[in-house]
């Protein structure tokens, strides 16, 4: 959890049973405090593998984090990787607008968007990525391979 940490400043080192959404998830706003702490139980959750569970510990964030961008960022890097890329572009999308300048949000983003078959979409987020990075290899990586699979298709 160390790189949630980096995201959040001090994670929190509670055990995940400690900080899971309480009851009020479902309320209109959270604390930052109870931001971090639901996006950390969300986070410990996925080590153990109940997909289920995971899901609805993200689900149960979203509304109280509106505006927020890293609970949607991480639950759409989640179903990114699960194959879920329709319901992580969205999520990404709101990522993205929350946080117009942040390259990884916005590479997840394209990267869900290739995941779905929208190479057209993806590329102006790499054109944009790589203007911010130009330097970054693993982004240049990915726009060459945007652009071959347009080419494709």
């Amino acid at each position: 959890m160390k790189w949630l940490g980096r995201i959040f400043g001090n994670a929190p080192d509670a055990p995940a049973a400690d900080v899971r959404p309480r009851a009020d998830a479902g309320r209109a706003a959270a604390t930052v405090d109870e931001l971090r702490l639901a996006v950390a139980a969300a986070y410990d959750l996925q080590s153990g593998g109940d997909a289920q569970a995971i899901a609805a510990a993200w689900r149960a964030l979203l509304p109280r984090s509106r505006g927020e961008a890293s609970a949607r960022y991480l639950f759409g890097l989640w179903l990114t990787a699960r194959g879920q890329s329709a319901e992580a572009i969205p999520l990404l999308q709101e990522a993205a607008a929350a946080e117009p300048d942040d390259v990884p949000v916005r590479v997840a983003l394209g990267r869900a968007l290739i995941a779905g078959g929208q190479f057209a979409a993806a590329l102006p987020i790499y054109r944009e990525a790589c203007e911010a990075q130009p330097d970054c290899a693993a982004l240049l990586g990915d726009h060459a391979g945007v652009l071959m699979k347009l080419e494709r298709h």
